[in-house]
């Protein structure tokens, strides 16, 4: 923390009553070079957080690791996204989904990890441009995902298949997104926020036999900030301004409102019924209150130019935001048990598939416009299918010349378009990085970044291509590492592009 920090934490104290004195919450590790920390979780014996910039889209979405104690501070992953969902410890594994991909090909994507190594996984069905989140629910995962509406999808065996347990009506000029899932003894509840003509409406909707039914009661404006399990139900923090509230759901029980001129920001509560409140008062200074019985006590304070997100992480808050343009995370996680860490799954089987009818069925796509159409959804099946059958990704890298037909794919809603070959390598190595294996020429990372900027910032060129694939793949040898060290100097590039290669480097050096 910088003087002018400790000065602004002091002044801010100082001017509060001595009769709202509570303990400070420290803060415990910054990370850079992006604005905001956010989704704070535990697992094996270490606090994970991401770093992003949350407003406007923007390409960026690192994962972080610490010490309890503040110690050890690691960049462990960049996941290839803008920003990162809400994760989660399955199986012994720690699943974390990528908000917003940005190969932008219509499945949901989520990194997994052991701790040490990690994997992608795909969703493989339906269409989601987002996954806000992931969920346990027993044995099976769920995630709140969106496409143009609110989805829901479960999968049993750790991610490597999914279905669509729930999709939202698709109405013109009509979208939809869901953000919290609650598995609950009395069912399977979660938000929807819906936009048309220009009004945001909410409700709490309890999902069951593939359809869900709005609570009854619930109003239009009861935004859910956050929804939490809570002593047999659930409990969620809604709205905005004046008109936030403390709602009930799921069981029959009664919870104390908000305290008096507190802004909520944020809730969490645990196993034990124990429930934490995120809020303020005042600009900068924020709080953390306790329910105990009925009645909130003020239990920290802190400073922070935004605070976003709280997490009970092994009894104890823990928050992420925003302190001097970093992201920042506060408090003195309780202890974070070693874990058990499972297998990583895999989407790719151990097969032999036909090289020859493959590498014939794909050149004949590449070739035909038709593939191209709706953002290319028929070529990338085909290539998921190949891929997944087990084809290498080395049989792709003379396809990565074409055959392609000329033309342009119109993306991201005509925010961006990409020529036919450029779209086509996208897609081939897209699928490369799946199968883990093959190489693209190392000529491409040092190509100009000519793409113009669009307000979505999805980007499809073939030195943005190149870059991932080497790092993902492993391509470690001279000639790309010495690219990827030129692509460091270019102070042309946008802060994300050198941020892709400098992971790519470290990737190469691990």
């Amino acid at each position: 923390m910088t003087v002018r920090s400790l000065l602004l934490v002091l002044a801010c104290l100082a001017a509060w009553p001595l009769a709202h004195a509570a303990e400070p919450l420290p803060l415990l590790t910054q990370a850079g070079p992006w604005t905001y920390a956010a989704r704070p979780i535990g697992y094996d014996g270490r606090l994970w957080f991401a770093n992003a910039n949350r407003w406007p889209d923007h390409n960026s979405a690192d994962i972080w690791s610490v010490r309890p104690d503040g110690g050890d501070l690691r960049r462990e992953r960049r996941l290839f996204s803008q920003d990162a969902g809400e994760p989660v410890v399955h199986g012994g594994l720690l699943y974390w989904p990528l908000e917003d991909p940005r190969v932008s090909l219509g499945w949901g994507q989520i990194a997994v990890t052991d701790g040490k190594r990690w994997s992608m996984l795909e969703t493989r069905t339906g269409r989601q441009f987002h996954l806000h989140g992931l969920f346990a629910d027993g044995d099976e995962l769920l995630a709140a995902g969106s496409s143009w509406v609110a989805q829901v999808l479960r999968s049993p065996d750790g991610g490597v298949t999914w279905s669509t347990f729930y999709e939202d009506e698709r109405r013109e000029s009509r979208l939809s997104r869901t953000h919290q899932l609650v598995p609950l003894p009395s069912g399977l509840f979660g938000d929807r926020m819906s936009f048309s003509d220009g009004e945001r409406r909410f409700t709490m909707l309890r999902h069951e036999n593939w359809g869900a039914t709005p609570l009854p009661d619930w109003p239009d404006d009861g935004w859910v900030r956050r929804a939490v399990p809570w002593r047999g139900g659930g409990l969620a923090l809604t709205g905005s301004g004046p008109g936030q509230h403390l709602r009930v759901f799921g069981a029959d029980a009664a919870v104390s409102d908000l305290p008096d001129r507190v802004i909520g920001i944020d809730i969490d509560a645990d196993g034990d019924g124990t429930v934490c409140l995120l809020g303020k008062r005042q600009p900068r200074l924020h709080e953390i209150w306790r329910l105990s019985g009925d009645t909130w006590e003020l239990a920290f304070e802190f400073v922070a130019d935004e605070a976003v997100e709280l997490r009970l992480i092994g009894g104890a808050p823990v928050v992420a935001g925003t302190l001097e343009g970093v992201g920042a995370v506060w408090g003195r996680p309780g202890v974070i048990p070693t874990a058990r860490t499972g297998t990583l799954p895999r989407q790719i089987r151990e097969q032999r598939p036909d090289r020859d009818a493959a590498l014939e069925e794909i050149r004949r796509a590449l070739d035909d416009p038709d593939s191209y159409r709706g953002h290319g959804l028929i070529l990338r099946n085909l290539l998921d299918r190949w891929i997944v059958r087990g084809l290498p990704g080395t049989e792709l890298e003379p396809l990565l010349d074409g055959p392609f037909p000329a033309g342009e794919v119109r993306l991201i809603g005509g925010r961006n378009n990409a020529g036919y070959p450029r779209f086509g390598r996208w897609v081939l190595t897209w699928a490369m990085r799946r199968s883990g294996t093959g190489r693209v020429p190392a000529s491409w990372i040092g190509q100009a970044f000519d793409e113009e900027q669009n307000a979505s910032e999805k980007y499809f060129s073939e030195p943005l291509a190149a870059i991932l694939t080497a790092g993902a793949n492993g391509q470690d040898d001279g000639e790309t590492a010495a690219a990827l060290r030129e692509r460091l100097t270019r102070t042309t590039d946008p802060d994300w592009l050198r941020a892709d290669a400098e992971e790519a480097l470290r990737r190469l050096q691990e």
